[in-house]
């Protein structure tokens, strides 16, 4: 603006001041009208025109304010539009000047206080800012914030960059966006393919341990008969303890490395349910208290691999109160939509939670705690939540848990549902036990259960052949053929390194014999061959390790008639 050639003054002689004093004077219209009809009368034109100057100046800046002002207030309304955390801080005071709705929702009324304070729970500002890089580079700074509390512990994955507030300064601006469920289904990708690679080894240490074990369980079974209550039937009794134990232990192994091929059927949960934690509760001082609806959902399960899953977490819920407690047991009809809030398909589920009241888990813990061999128990093997992960995987559920240090844990499980009616369990036939003079062909790649197969035979006074691999026993099948002396029953083993497996060699040996009868063995008691044996051609299945009460009752099964 030109200067004019003295300064404007009012009519009382004081000088007019700076734009913010006239501002303060010509608050509207019509006192500007009335004040300049009063200068006009008193000084002349010129200082009518040193005034309308001045008033021009101000006006513009009022505009210029006000559009500021517009300016900003539709970016508060933007940011409060945003579906994710944003908040505006000073960056040398650390004082957060702004929240939008998702920042006042997620951590309160935070205006005021300091961004360490709130966001990171530091009595002092941080040593090292990751936000302040938006200031000193001029350009968006990215990183990712964790964030654990007692309950929960989410990701943020944050953009910063400076940004000219209202007044003048140049502020910290910081966009917060939740990726917490993305980091979980990260993880628990991470997680499946770390248990698949585990449980390849858990599956092949568990068949190689069944096998050594059918040599030991199948010759203490040959043993002559003892007197009771000998030194000789104690030992006995204990070694038969011993590989019972062993036997139990590998089946966990191939549970949890297989997720054991469940039979599924529809079961009602909530009988299953109320059954398994009474079971796992039997002699604590613990009680339940259940929260199931009458119209619960039927799940497709294997009955007894869930109840397995519930009986793990109730005695790791006994475990973790030692003295006495109280475990809350509650199941609900669940809809996952198309934005789950696990990581399951679309569908229908029922959701079982076991909540205890014990000391929790530390929050470094609870991200392993499905981990095969990881425990915080002494006395422990770390295997029980590990094979129940395996379990409700392989049932195309999920199993998940959360917990807070010093009040409990809770454990939750999602299985599909159904509408079908569970049907009737058949009645198990009773196997004959006659022996016989029939010829046996058993395939093993291990020369020792083949040496103790061939004992077993010959004392039930069957006529033994063995074979290592696919290949010989097609041979000696085609041989016996041929002479016109056929073997009554094959053993087959599915698993031969490098070699030709049971499953293989069995359908040839059906295009030779479409009459064939024969068992099916192995050390993987999960395989799906052994668990639909018929659905392959077999007509009997004897898993790993047996004893010869075991093999008499299969080679019974596959002689007796097939109509029967």
């Amino acid at each position: 603006m030109r200067q004019s050639e003295s300064e404007p003054r009012a009519a009382g002689g004081e000088p007019l001041g700076e734009i913010a004093e006239l501002r303060a004077r010509l608050a509207d219209a019509e006192k500007q009208a009335a004040y300049y009809q009063g200068l006009a009368a008193d000084s002349g034109r010129r200082r009518l025109r040193d005034v309308q100057l001045l008033s021009e100046v101000v006006a513009r800046h009022r505009r210029t304010e006000e559009a500021l002002a517009s300016r900003h207030r539709q970016l508060l309304a933007i940011f409060d539009s945003i579906d994710e955390a944003v908040y505006v801080s000073d960056p040398q005071a650390c004082e957060i000047l702004y929240a939008n709705r998702k920042a006042r929702d997620l951590f309160g009324d935070i205006v005021g206080e300091t961004c360490h304070a709130v966001l990171r729970g530091f009595d002092e500002p941080c040593s090292f800012c990751p936000d302040g890089l938006a200031l000193v580079d001029k350009e968006a700074s990215t990183h990712t914030r964790e964030e654990r509390n007692s309950l929960t512990q989410r990701w943020y994955r944050c953009i910063s960059r400076g940004l000219q507030w209202p007044d003048g300064r140049t502020v910290r601006y910081e966009m917060a966006i939740d990726i917490t469920e993305s980091r979980r289904h990260e993880g628990q990708a991470l997680l499946n393919q770390k248990m698949e690679s585990i449980g390849l080894l858990a599956g092949g240490i568990a068949h190689d341990f069944n096998n050594i074990l059918t040599g030991i369980t199948g010759n203490v079974s040959l043993f002559p008969p003892v007197t009771p209550g000998s030194e000789s039937a104690q030992l006995i009794a204990e070694i038969n303890e011993a590989c019972g134990r062993a036997k139990a232990l590998s089946n966990q192994l191939l549970t949890f490395s297989q997720g054991g091929a469940p039979v599924k059927e529809a079961v009602a949960l909530a009988k299953l349910v109320r059954e398994s934690v009474a079971f796992a509760l039997h002699g604590a001082n613990v009680i339940a208290n259940y929260s199931i609806p009458a119209d619960l959902w039927r799940a497709v399960i294997d009955r007894s691999q869930i109840g397995q899953v519930i009986q793990n977490i109730v005695i790791n819920a006994v475990q973790a109160m030692p003295r006495s407690g109280v475990i809350e047991v509650s199941a609900a009809n669940v809809s996952i939509g198309a934005q789950p809030p696990v990581p399951l398909d679309q569908g229908r589920y029922v959701k079982v939670s076991i909540r205890d009241d014990g000391p929790g888990i530390r929050a470094e813990d609870l991200p392993r705690i499905f981990d095969p061999y990881f425990t915080t128990k002494a006395a422990g093997h770390g295997l029980g939540l590990a094979t129940s992960y395996s379990i409700v995987r392989k049932h195309s559920g999920h199993i998940c848990a959360s917990a807070e240090r010093g009040r409990g844990a809770t454990f939750e499980f999602y299985l599909p549902a159904t509408d079908s009616m569970a049907p009737e369990a058949p009645k198990e036939p009773e196997s004959p036990t006659y022996c016989g003079r029939d010829k046996i062909l058993m395939m093993d790649d291990e020369e020792t259960i083949l040496l103790m197969g061939a004992r077993m035979l010959r004392a039930s006074g069957y006529e033994p052949a063995g074979a290592r691999d696919g290949d010989e026993a097609i041979r000696l099948y085609r041989e016996a053929m041929e002479a016109g002396a056929p073997f009554s029953v094959t053993i087959m083993d599915l698993t031969i390194p490098g070699g030709m497996g049971g499953k293989e060699a069995f359908q040839r040996l059906r295009e030779l014999d479409p009459e064939i009868r024969g068992i099916v063995s192995s050390g993987y008691s999960s395989d799906p061959v052994m668990s639909n044996y018929e659905e392959f051609g077999f007509v009997a299945v004897l898993p790993k390790p047996y004893g010869l009460k075991e093999l008499r009752s299969a080679i019974a099964r596959a002689l007796a008639p097939r109509n029967a």
